[in-house]
C-alpha cells in the first residue's frame, strides 16, 4: 500500500512538472522528458529503446498537429 502511494505521487510530481514546463520548454522536449522519466520510474530500464520511443512520440505528436491539424502546440526553445 505504502509503495503503491509513492508511486502514484511520483507520478503526479511528473504530471505537475510537465505541467510546469510545458510553456518554457515546449510539447516535444517536456513531452520526451515526460515520457523517459515515466518508464524509466515504472521499471522500463532499456534506455535506448526508451530514448527513441520518448522522442518518437512527441515528435509524431507534434507534425500532426501542426502540419495536418494545423494546430499549434507550445514550440518552447526549439526553433520550429
Amino acid at each position: 500500500a505504502n509503495s503503491e502511494k509513492r508511486v502514484i505521487l511520483t507520478v503526479l510530481g511528473f504530471v505537475l512538472l510537465f505541467i510546469i514546463l510545458l510553456e518554457f520548454l515546449g510539447f516535444i522536449l517536456t513531452t520526451a522528458i515526460f515520457i523517459f522519466g515515466n518508464s524509466w520510474f515504472l521499471g522500463y530500464k532499456k534506455w535506448k529503446s526508451n530514448l527513441i520511443v520518448s522522442l518518437a512520440i512527441p515528435l509524431a505528436i507534434y507534425f500532426l498537429f501542426s502540419k495536418f491539424l494545423q494546430i499549434s502546440l507550445p514550440q518552447g526553445i526549439l526553433p520550429f
